[in-house]
């Protein structure tokens, strides 16, 4: 399968460090030196399917494609509107299109994960439409200063048809019996629940960077490339510090790593999704170029894809 178009959606409302240390005790100087974090982007009035057709349309429209050509439609998250129906169905009811959709939870691995099992729905003719959006602004709580400040909402979508293109995907689930990485609790009968997002930041970096080396190395083994055939990294935006760690781990200059966690925070499953389009269109990822995709997330998940533009 193939690329044939991106797209992506950021909400216009704008948290800055300069609003976060008027709601919570916090500074600029504290969230740029340990997250590289500036800004992140929040829903207001909308919905998360809202974001999810808006960077569909955009997907559909770099790819030259209408409603009709859609077989599929996967949307990668773990915050929809509600739990029935999926993400995926609500954008199917938006764009009018009828077809297979549903939606994969594998937190921020979830765009690597919907690429996946995109492939079986391939054929015929048909595209897929993979999504990957969050609305992370529900499941935030902004009297604890050490997540409030990392996580923003957006949408990331691509299309895929057949063809040579996705060279290489391989996404894992290890388990997580200490919940290092967590979200909520749907026992809505229980009064006590915890509904917000819950880390053990330590504990993610150790799990994230292991998880980047390991990844790479084996893709590039099972393709016979090295790093040198790659041109463009696109890690999932979690925290600079974790990206940085990679590009030494990976020894890939830094000028092949594509950043915007500075001006979208952590996305989760729309973060390797937006980032993907912004170096589609930014011209970093042109005809032929070959892109490397690493994610990690809660469960914990792991996933890497190798694209060749």
């Amino acid at each position: 399968m193939k690329i044939l178009g991106t797209g992506s959606y950021l909400p216009e409302t704008v948290y800055d460090n300069a609003y976060m240390e008027s709601i919570v005790d916090t500074s600029d100087q504290w969230i740029v030196e340990r997250t590289g974090i500036r800004e992140r982007h929040i829903l207001k009035n909308e919905r998360s399917s809202h974001m999810a057709a808006e960077a569909a349309m955009r997907a559909m429209k770099a790819a030259g494609i209408r409603s009709g050509d859609v077989g599929a439609v996967i949307c990668a998250t773990f915050t929809p509107d509600e739990l029935v129906p999926s993400m995926a169905c609500c954008v199917v009811e938006k764009l009018g299109i009828v077809c297979p959709a549903f939606d994969v939870n594998a937190a921020c691995t979830g765009f690597i994960y919907a690429l996946k099992a995109a492939s079986a729905f391939l054929g015929g003719g048909k595209c897929v439409l993979v999504i990957g959006a969050e609305t992370l602004s529900k499941v935030v709580n902004y009297a604890d200063r050490s997540t409030c400040v990392l996580f923003g909402d957006g949408a990331g979508a691509v299309v895929l048809g057949e063809g040579d293109g996705v060279e290489y995907i391989d996404v894992n689930a290890y388990g997580d019996p200490e919940r290092v990485l967590k979200v909520g609790n749907i026992d809505y009968t229980d009064p006590k629940a915890e509904r917000y997002v819950r880390m053990s930041g330590q504990e993610v970096f150790k799990f994230a960077t292991r998880e980047f080396g390991k990844l790479a190395k084996r893709a590039l083994e099972a393709t016979g490339l090295s790093t040198g055939d790659i041109d463009v990294v696109v890690p999932h935006q979690a925290n600079l510090r974790i990206i940085e760690y990679a590009e030494k781990k990976l020894k890939i200059p830094r000028e092949k790593f594509f950043v915007n966690i500075e001006k979208t925070g952590n996305t989760s499953a729309a973060s390797i999704a937006i980032a993907f389009d912004e170096a589609v269109r930014s011209g970093r990822l042109e005809k032929g170029r070959r892109a490397m995709l690493l994610g990690f997330g809660g469960g914990l998940t792991s996933g890497v894809a190798l694209i060749r533009m």
